[in-house]
């Protein structure tokens, strides 16, 4: 069996545009949101990483602080909308959730939406070439 080398190729314009991800541990939610690879969110990315550690150190960040940073440049670069919560979307609603250190679980789907969105669906061939 070998991997249909094509299969590999990421979907990069989604990864920029975004996609809906259904949240597979909460039934009817799916979060609309771009890809960790945006290169918009990477730059911020690296941005807050230097100054945080410009900040700290060699210390660590207080979880606290880079969890809410984190949220900050998710709210901003990443997550777009939801659906089949109790509340209706906004950008401002989100940065709050999700600069609340109580709101982690939230922050946590939205990485995984954000980890699936463009990902490959490797496909497998019974050929084998070049051996």
């Amino acid at each position: 069996m070998t991997v249909k080398l094509g299969s590999l190729r990421a979907d990069v314009e989604k990864e920029k545009v975004g996609d809906w991800v259904d949240i597979p541990e909460l039934p009817g939610v799916s979060l609309f949101v771009k890809s960790f690879n945006d290169p918009s969110y990477r730059i911020a990315r690296d941005q807050l990483v230097q100054r945080l550690a410009r900040k700290h150190g060699k210390k660590p960040s207080p979880p606290d602080e880079a969890e809410t940073e984190f949220g900050k440049l998710y709210a901003k670069h990443i997550l777009g909308d939801w659906r089949g919560f109790d509340e209706a979307y906004s950008a401002e609603l989100a940065r709050e959730l999700l600069t609340d250190p109580a709101f982690r679980d939230l922050r946590r789907h939205v990485e995984y939406a954000a980890a699936q969105v463009g990902s490959v669906d490797v496909e497998f061939s019974d050929e084998l070439v070049g051996e």
